[in-house]
Formats: C-alpha cells, sequence, structure tokens
C-alpha cells in the first residue's frame, strides 16, 4: 500500500533528481555547483530513494548513504574506474567521478545530515498534519 509518507518521499526523491539533471545539464562548468552542490544533492537523492523503498531506521540509513559515498569517493582517489578501464565512459564518469577532492567529502557529510535532519525533524511535523 502506497501512504503518504512513502509519496513524500518519492516526490523528494523526484526533486533531487531533477535539480541533478539541471545541475549536470546547466552547471557542467561550474565547479562549485556541479562539484559541491552537486554532491550534497545526490547523498539526499540516495537517501530518499533508499527511504521511498523502504522504511530504513533514519540514523543506519545516513551512516550507510555515507559511507558509500566515502567509499565511491577512496575509489576515486585510488583511480579505480581507471584501473577497470572504464574511464572513457561518460555515464562512468558521472556516477563514480573522476578526480578525488577532500571537500567532496564535506559535501556527502553536508547532504546526508541535511536528508537526516529533513526525515527526522521536519517531516514528522509536516506528515501529521
Amino acid at each position: 500500500m502506497i501512504t503518504t509518507k512513502t509519496l513524500t518521499y518519492l516526490g523528494l526523491t523526484v526533486l533531487c533528481f531533477l535539480s541533478c539533471v539541471i545541475i549536470v545539464v546547466f552547471f557542467d562548468h561550474n565547479p562549485f555547483i556541479r562539484g559541491s552542490l552537486g554532491d550534497v544533492v545526490i547523498v539526499m537523492l540516495i537517501y530518499f530513494m533508499l527511504k521511498t523503498i523502504h522504511d530504513f531506521r533514519p540514523p543506519y540509513l545516513a551512516l550507510f548513504v555515507l559511507l558509500v559515498a566515502v567509499i565511491v569517493e577512496i575509489g576515486q582517489y585510488l583511480d579505480l574506474v581507471g584501473m577497470l578501464g572504464i574511464q572513457e565512459s561518460y555515464v562512468t564518469r558521472i556516477v563514480f567521478g573522476s578526480v578525488f577532492e577532500f571537500g567532496d567529502l564535506l559535501a556527502y557529510a553536508v547532504g546526508v545530515s541535511l536528508a537526516f535532519l529533513l526525515d527526522t525533524k521536519i517531516l514528522p511535523k509536516v506528515l501529521t498534519r
């Protein structure tokens, strides 16, 4: 059964997805928006997408999403995409990135924190009205 809560998370997922598309299409050459803001939004997208699928406990979900993002960033540092020989793919570069930046880790933490706070502090107040 689809609940109001599920639809809310689905709506947030779509909003984050559309934000990511706008960032990639229109701000590809802006390092701050494409890099930092894009990283904030992408972890929020992953958080809300997973929350749409299952009502995971927020602290565990936040830690999981952050861990996945950090693992991807470590993969960039180790150049795993290059080692696997898939660096020529545009999609691979979009999904996995191509350059390690310490600031990305901060952006992931900010995005996960925003998603967590929205999920635990704001949405409960909105959904109980």
